[in-house]
């Protein structure tokens, strides 16, 4: 593992907040002052696809998780904050779209939209 992977997956599995590349690139630069945005996307490309992290489509922008378990994601709407939940499966759900579709089910995603408590409150 290169010095620019080390440091990439430990600010991705550092923090809760499903950063996006371009904020991983600005906490990289810190100690890497030298990397480039494109070597950034590279490494995040390699980690997903490696497992070590998750890439999610949310919104207009790609985001990055290093939470791996099986798990899904609240989103406010009008601050873009995402939160991690952990749901108990849902093998109901699972086995309907199995018979509806005769697709063998592999991983399940939910996103839930909403505003959070901060939000609420303005």
């Amino acid at each position: 593992m290169t010095q620019q992977k080390k440091i990439i997956l430990e600010l991705v599995k550092g923090t809760k907040a499903h950063p996006t590349a371009d904020w991983i690139y600005e906490e990289s630069r810190k100690q890497l002052p030298k990397i480039s945005l494109g070597t950034v996307y590279r490494v995040l490309n390699e980690l997903s696809e490696s497992g070590l992290i998750k890439g999610l489509n949310l919104g207009n922008q790609k985001h990055f998780d290093g939470f791996t378990a099986p798990h899904s994601h609240v989103i406010c709407r009008s601050c873009g904050k995402i939160e991690d939940v952990v749901l108990e499966s849902d093998s109901g759900l699972q086995t309907t779209i199995q018979n509806l579709t005769n697709y063998t089910i592999s991983e399940q995603n939910y996103e839930f939209y909403g505003l959070c408590p901060i939000c609420q409150n303005k």
